[in-house]
């Protein structure tokens, strides 16, 4: 098992937001980091998600994989890197990985070696040296790039890099020097052709600088022997990649402009090399123009696929003569007509089927057609226009032909070359339309379904390394793989067989969370599965969450905790529910609504905290983990003017509240297909501008306010040891209590509590009264905690706020708040000077006269506009005729001012209002 391999796969984001309080933001295939953890400055950090890089183009680091990350950020060596990720993203390491660091060390001393090596044979390189590869059609620029060096064989560079700190024993294990070790392994007259990876060079391959066919030496001399790695294997990451038949050939291409890499001859192209090219979205072969050559591309072709392309050279033998004849701008022209005209392995066979006779040979398309089969349905018709073109035949006769030979495939599929289990005759089931399932947690067939990630062992040609692995844990304390496609077919539908029946799935479970304790406490995924977990008390388990959020947010209102408490526990088995309260959190600044979020993201099933995310990932997310998903700081939802500057945005976290909760998307494999993604998902918003109409209608809401001095909380530190290992016991017996009684938890659904939640009311709060009430059947008479009691008392407050609205006008609160305000400031009477007021001393006043009640209409944007509207506020226009104080608001410094005054409570930048007695009481 390759410890680098599997802390290399950790993401990058992952790491910067651990180790960082750096932001990160999707930019297409690169993720932009806000500042850059590497030198603190704006849009120079970017993450490559392609190969989970880390770059900073300001201090010109690139390609920093995780382990590297984690060394920079943390300024601590590769061993501690290794050991800091392995214990905050919970990899146990393998017994050997000391060993496996060490020989890593010893990689990067020898491409240290090498490195310096083809540097100090770069200084050597003189300008007649140079003439030599300015005639092959190769550019100072390039040779200095690449680093074309000469190794004069005569011991002095190895002497040098002794100087540099190598031992000649080091040299000589490294393949440096041959012999006694005082001499380069390449003799006098060799030019150095350095393989770079990165920064750094993997291999050197030396090229005989004298083209003497008497000489006895070889052409061609590589450093390490057996070659294991393409020339320029960093070209593998492009989308598209050009292969080409040695390193001068590469050289070439590079030259032209071209991403390429190469390998090290006709014959050089190792097999394991095959499925890397196929990750690439296009390949081009262009080998030498001779009969090994062109075997070699045809071969290679056909085994990478169809998204490959064999380029054939006229008139000259090889890449780089093309170049030499062509030069580097009219060669990259004409390179690029080759290649658009480039034909892959498929479309060379058609064009090589006989046509004299006038006849379909049937014998000769057995294989061609087998082939045909197995590709996506818009390169089938690209290849059946071909053959029609071909042999001169109808759109009609194709069609015909082709649906002869899909009938036989069936009936005699071993003549066609096509395996029985590869063929995809469709026939029409009927039988009921699909429900389908989500994994990460779902209640079927009695029985409770939770997805989580685990690691897995896995073989590569005898060598085993480990790899992410999701699979789920039923109540029947059985752990199931998932189900794979078997097909590329984008209809395909998995089938999930458990015990006799079959679920069905839309699509690939392709990400999980780590919520649930592999091992470690009485309540984790080992014990659980043995049937040796402990029995998790409700009673108990409902109070130890309480008492966190009692321990860090302080409010005066008991009932709120309840709220608090139960959502929570209700986020474990909300999939038996066809509709689920959000959680709203408005109040203002530095009131706890973060700390909340904190706490709910780590104690609430798959608990996701956000405060920027695109509209595309919020779905997935949903469709994937089926997160709890917390908003917070999401202040551009106060109004109707969301739904349009946040249509997509909006109208998820709108429907995400009931089952039927979907949002379609066209699919990104075939635009004629639109896919479904289920969001159905439990959420918190935090906010202090307040929420749009229709969805506030989903909350219940919660009113934050600010501790009193005096109140002592605890300091929530949520990346401390101790808070991580409390948080983690509270969701292990949060899954163990559901896997424990989801019988019990499924009659949850049919509990009437009569008029007291009716419409709305027994949408939101039906879930909360009805494992309340479970909660309080269990428990003795004289511990009962009275919570259903607390949760009716909290209804008027948390549902019914709109009476309040309609039996008492907004605009009427609000004067009067104003007013309350200025008496208690002491000014009663127009004689007397304004105050300034904060707009957030106005939202406390207007709680106050309501009763202590928060209405979710009231937030500061709100009280703003009444007060414009109102015209409370003079205009520019009335101000000159009638003198009033004008309040505006600077531009420059988004700083209230009121006739040039000095701007009041510059530090909490919050809007003030002047008010004066005139202009509220007239």
């Amino acid at each position: 098992m390759k410890i680098f391999h599997i802390l290399r796969e950790i993401p990058v984001e992952q790491i910067i937001q651990k180790y960082t309080e750096c932001e990160v933001y999707d930019e297409g295939t690169w993720q932009l980091v806000i500042p850059c953890p590497l030198c603190g400055h704006s849009k120079c950090g970017k993450i490559n998600t392609d190969n989970n890089t880390l770059a900073c183009f300001r201090t010109e680091q690139y390609y920093l994989d995780p382990i590297q990350v984690t060394q920079r950020i943390r300024e601590v060596d590769e061993m501690e890197a290794i050991m800091a990720l392995a214990n905050d993203f919970q990899i146990t390491l393998p017994t050997d990985w000391h060993q496996q660091l060490e020989a890593h060390r010893l990689r990067q001393r020898r491409n240290e070696a090498w490195t310096d090596f083809a540097e100090e044979c770069h200084e050597l390189l003189t300008d007649e040296h140079r003439q030599y590869w300015r005639s092959r059609g190769l550019t100072d620029e390039l040779i200095n790039s690449i680093k074309i060096g000469y190794c004069p064989g005569n011991g002095s560079i190895i002497t040098t890099l002794i100087s540099k700190g190598f031992t000649r024993q080091e040299l000589w294990n490294f393949g440096l020097s041959v012999g006694d070790g005082s001499r380069e392994f390449l003799t006098v007259g060799y030019y150095t052709l350095p393989n770079w990876d990165g920064k750094k060079v993997i291999d050197v391959q030396g090229r005989r600088s004298i083209d003497d066919l008497t000489l006895t030496t070889p052409r061609y001399k590589n450093s390490s022997g057996e070659v294991k790695a393409l020339y320029n294997p960093r070209a593998l990451q492009e989308d598209t990649v050009f292969l080409a038949e040695g390193v001068p050939d590469t050289l070439s291409l590079i030259q032209m402009g071209f991403n390429a890499c190469g390998s090290y001859g006709v014959g050089g192209v190792k097999d394991e090399w095959i499925p890397l090219f196929r990750k690439s979205h296009e390949v081009f072969i262009a080998f030498d123009n001779d009969d090994a050559g062109k075997t070699q591309s045809y071969k290679r072709a056909r085994e990478i696929g169809d998204n490959t392309r064999i380029i054939l050279l006229p008139d000259v033998k090889d890449v780089n003569e093309f170049l030499v004849k062509h030069g580097i701008e009219q060669g990259q022209t004409l390179m690029r007509e080759l290649a658009e005209n480039a034909k892959t392995a498929l479309e060379m066979d058609i064009d090589a089927l006989p046509t004299e006779s006038g006849k379909v040979d049937e014998d000769l398309l057995k294989d061609i057609i087998a082939r045909i089969f197995n590709l996506p349905p818009l390169r089938q018709n690209h290849y059946r226009d071909l053959i029609r073109h071909h042999f001169g035949m109808t759109k009609k006769d194709i069609e015909q032909f082709f649906r002869h030979y899909h009938n036989l495939k069936v009936r005699n599929s071993d003549t066609l070359g096509i395996k029985r289990e590869d063929i995809d005759t469709p026939q029409v089931l009927l039988i009921e339309d699909p429900s389908y399932v989500r994994l990460a947690q779902s209640f079927v067939l009695d029985k409770v379904l939770y997805a989580q990630e685990f690691q897995a062992l896995g073989n590569n040609e005898g060598e085993s390394y480990r790899k992410r692995s999701i699979h789920i844990v039923t109540s029947d304390h059985e752990l199931l793989p998932l189900p794979e496609k078997v097909t590329k077919d984008p209809n395909e539908i998995m089938i999930w067989k458990l015990a006799e029946d079959q679920l069905l799935l839309r699509r690939p479970l392709n990400s999980a969370t780590r919520r649930w304790s592999k091992t470690g406490t009485p309540y984790s995924i080992d014990k659980f599965l043995k049937g040796e977990e402990e029995q998790v008390s409700i009673k108990d388990l409902y109070q130890r969450i309480e008492r966190m959020f009692r321990r860090y947010y302080y409010t005066t209102e008991e009932y709120d905790y309840v709220i608090l408490s139960l959502f929570t526990l209700f986020t474990y088995f909300y999939e038996l529910y066809d509709a689920v309260p959000y959680l709203y959190l408005n109040g203002q600044p530095e009131t706890g609504k973060s700390t909340i979020c904190i706490l709910i993201q780590h104690l609430a099933f798959n608990g996701d905290m956000v405060s920027n995310i695109s509209a595309s990932a919020l779905f997935r997310e949903a469709e994937q983990k089926q997160v709890t998903l917390i908003l917070d700081e999401q202040e551009g939802i106060s109004n109707r003017r969301a739904n349009e500057e946040k249509g997509d945005y909006m109208s998820i976290i709108k429907d995400a509240y009931k089952r039927t909760g979907t949002i379609k998307r066209q699919s990104t494999i075939d635009s004629s297909v639109t896919e479904e993604f289920t969001v159905f998902s439990p959420l918190v918003i935090a906010n202090v501008m307040g929420l749009e109409d229709i969805l506030k209608t989903r909350t219940i809401g919660i009113a934050t306010k600010a501790a009193p001095a005096a109140t002592r909380l605890q300091r929530l530190r949520p990346s401390s040891k101790e808070f991580l290992d409390e948080v983690q016991v509270i969701r292990d017996q949060c899954y163990c209590w559901v896997m424990q009684n989801h019988k019990a938890l499924s009659v949850l659904t049919t509990m009437d509590f009569g008029d007291i939640l009716n419409n709305r009311a027994g949408e939101l709060f039906q879930p909360l009264f009805a494992l309340a009430t479970m909660i309080e059947e269990i428990a003795e008479e004289s511990e009962r905690l009275n919570l259903v009691e607390q949760l009716q008392t909290s209804l008027p407050s948390k549902l019914f706020r709109r009476a309040s609205v309609q039996s008492r006008d907004t605009l009427e609160q609000l004067r009067d708040a104003c007013l309350e305000l200025l008496a208690e400031k002491g000014v009663t009477g127009p004689d007397q000077e304004g105050q300034w007021v904060s707009v957030l001393e106005i939202l406390d006043k207007l709680v106050e006269i309501n009763d202590g009640r928060y209405d979710d209409y009231m937030s500061p944007r709100w009280i703003g506009e009444k007060i414009a509207a109102a015209n409370f506020i003079e205009t520019a226009a009335d101000k000159q005729r009638r003198q009033f104080d004008t309040l505006i608001r600077d531009p420059r410094t988004q700083l209230v001012i009121v006739n040039d005054r000095p701007p009041v409570n510059e530090t909490k930048r919050v809007m003030h209002y002047f008010l004066r007695y005139e202009l509220v009481s007239r």
